[in-house]
């Protein structure tokens, strides 16, 4: 019989959804004894509050563990190795919790767990077939058909939204347990698409570059952009991997599909391959070995240019790249992903920063943001999902 957890923690004051606690960051199984890590983060300016509560749930939803975190500082990475009866045929959900309790808790059933005390949680699905035990996502919805499996080696967080199961992804290289996770390659390492745009911070005026990523089911589509003056939109197709494979273009309601297979324009295939020139109806193609330059003119003047690069990521996943050049200084004409962003007011708060993370407001409300290298270069990573003011669904779909 196991020793019971005892999780004590003095509650000063009434904590709400927005409790300070730490991001569940990396969870790994180890298979030679078999044992679970759980890598802690606090990506707060701050300290953690000293209320916070990590569980570890089996399948039965009995309570494995409950492990009180003392108060982590600023940036600080903590690794956790539960003590607790392991079976290899339980899945384990793991959540961050205020106290349910203002002076004790003695590890209580999934079942008595309160939803609304839930700051962060992760979904392990050790059982094959995926069975998505119900009791789980009574609690935790958002993971439902979500899970992270991963036998060989860790599955972690690229991203600081809590309980967004799209922010965490498989690692095919050694764990980064009690280290930074590795998130700042140029290529798309969360599986999803990255976007980086430069704006213009209005008090100081000076050009910042900005990244967040954009995530998707396979076969949706991603509404790029759109230049509403020519009539000319730009959507992305997303692959079972979660990449774009297909640029889709609407040129005055003229179709035009670029996919790492080829080009096809108003119903005639042209390969992707060698160094070709084609001069078609409103448009000037330029094909070489991993670029497609789409020039789209009028009057014999070019009014929007996109480059289409044909990559491979780390994984050795092909997948599209997209750039787009001398893009118009009346940004009211565009719309899309990059135009409705691009139009936002953004404002760097450069005195309140911490390691790597800074606050950025964005039309008067203020987020956190996380300084990463991308493409060989800076940028503050934000939420997509707050950039979009919680509206994806206009521009995943």
């Amino acid at each position: 019989m196991r020793a019971i957890s005892l999780c004590l923690a003095v509650v000063a004051l009434a904590l709400g959804a927005n409790a300070q606690c730490p991001l569940i960051n990396e969870f790994k199984v180890n298979n030679n004894p078999f044992s679970i890590q759980i890598e802690l983060f606090n990506a707060l300016a701050g300290p953690t509050v000293d209320a916070c509560v990590l569980d570890v749930f089996n399948t039965d939803g009995d309570n494995l563990d409950c492990i009180p975190i003392a108060p982590m500082a600023a940036g600080e990475i903590r690794v956790y190795t539960p003590d607790l009866p392991l079976r290899r045929t339980d899945d384990f959900l793991v959540t961050v919790s205020q106290n349910q309790s203002p002076i004790v808790d003695l590890g209580i059933p999934l079942a008595d767990l309160n939803a609304a005390t839930i700051f962060d949680s992760f979904y392990y699905p050790l059982r094959d077939p995926v069975v998505f035990p119900p009791n789980f996502f009574a609690k935790v919805p958002e993971w439902q058909g979500q899970g992270k499996w991963n036998e060989a080696d860790s599955v972690y967080r690229c991203g600081l939204l809590p309980r967004d199961p799209t922010q965490w992804f498989t690692v095919n290289t050694p764990n980064t347990l009690g280290a930074v996770n590795d998130c700042d390659d140029g290529g798309s390492t969360q599986g999803d698409p990255h976007f980086i745009q430069t704006v213009v911070d209005k008090k100081t005026g000076k050009r910042r570059n900005i990244c967040y990523d954009v995530s998707g089911k396979s076969g949706q589509s991603i509404f790029i952009l759109k230049d509403n003056v020519h009539d000319i939109k730009v959507e992305g197709v997303l692959l079972d991997d979660y990449y774009m494979h297909e640029i889709r273009l609407t040129i005055e309601g003229r179709p035009m599909s670029v996919s790492k297979h080829g080009i096809i324009y108003m119903g005639k295939r042209y390969e992707w391959e060698g160094y070709n020139i084609l001069y078609l109806e409103g448009a000037t193609v330029t094909v070489s070995r991993n670029m497609v330059t789409v020039q789209i003119t009028k009057s014999d003047s070019t009014v929007f240019t996109i480059k289409i690069k044909r990559s491979i990521n780390k994984f050795e996943v092909e997948h599209l790249d997209v750039n787009f050049v001398d893009m118009e200084r009346d940004l009211t004409r565009y719309s899309g992903i990059i135009g409705d962003v691009q139009q936002k007011e953004f404002e760097v708060f450069e005195t309140v920063q911490s390691r790597n993370f800074v606050d950025v407001s964005v039309d008067g409300k203020v987020m956190r943001g996380r300084l990463e290298r991308r493409d060989q270069m800076e940028c503050i990573l934000l939420s997509f999902d707050s950039l979009a003011d919680s509206r994806v669904e206009q521009y995943v779909y």
